[in-house]
């Protein structure tokens, strides 16, 4: 199966959400990670006091204002901060969209900001970056339903200068192979 890291995140039903004080009426996409094959060492890191993992998936046109050439289509959020932006490849598979990115390689995220009930700033709080430094040079495949309801994300150690070349072999089905094998291999992480 390589040294690759496979991740299945999902929009959970309202019963499961319900059921672990999951916010029902929340603005942004959450998927939850539901199934992971093989040990990464930065999503420990990224996991709640409870033990999960999620994403928030956010509209790339709703927070960047720059070079359009250069925006993904979304961002990726883990709860330390900027996962990865999800640059789309233009290839879509039987009826999912198919891109990439890669892990920031600044030490720390954007500082989190804690605001008084006011609006005036009662602290600035540090976020170091789990993926720094060993990290930084991985990329990810990521594979979502249109509706981006389901994200898998294949990590592919220090791949981030080819990880195009990974996905054009996703694409040609040069991977169908190793991708049954990851989902076969995915066990959850937390019990929803």
């Amino acid at each position: 199966m390589n040294d690759y890291v496979y991740l299945k995140s999902e929009l959970l039903g309202n019963e499961a959400r319900g059921r672990n004080g999951i916010r029902l009426d929340a603005k942004t996409l959450r998927l939850d990670v539901t199934g992971q094959a093989g040990y990464y060492r930065p999503l420990e890191a990224i996991k709640t006091a409870k033990g999960m993992i999620y994403f928030n998936i956010i509209d790339r046109d709703n927070v960047i204002h720059g070079n359009t050439r250069r925006n993904a289509q979304v961002m990726i959020q883990c709860t330390a901060g900027n996962f990865s932006s999800f640059y789309v490849s233009g290839i879509e598979k039987e009826n999912v969209i198919i891109g990439h990115g890669n892990p920031s390689a600044d030490a720390f995220f954007k500082p989190k900001t804690v605001k008084n009930k006011d609006g005036t700033v009662k602290k600035t709080v540090e976020r170091p970056n789990p993926f720094y430094p060993e990290h930084t040079n991985d990329g990810f495949i990521f594979i979502a339903k249109s509706d981006f309801t389901e994200l898998e994300i294949i990590i592919v150690p220090n791949g981030k200068y080819v990880i195009q070349s990974y996905v054009k072999k996703y694409t040609d089905g040069q991977m169908d192979g190793v991708l049954t094998e990851l989902r076969k291999a995915a066990q959850p992480i937390f019990m929803y």
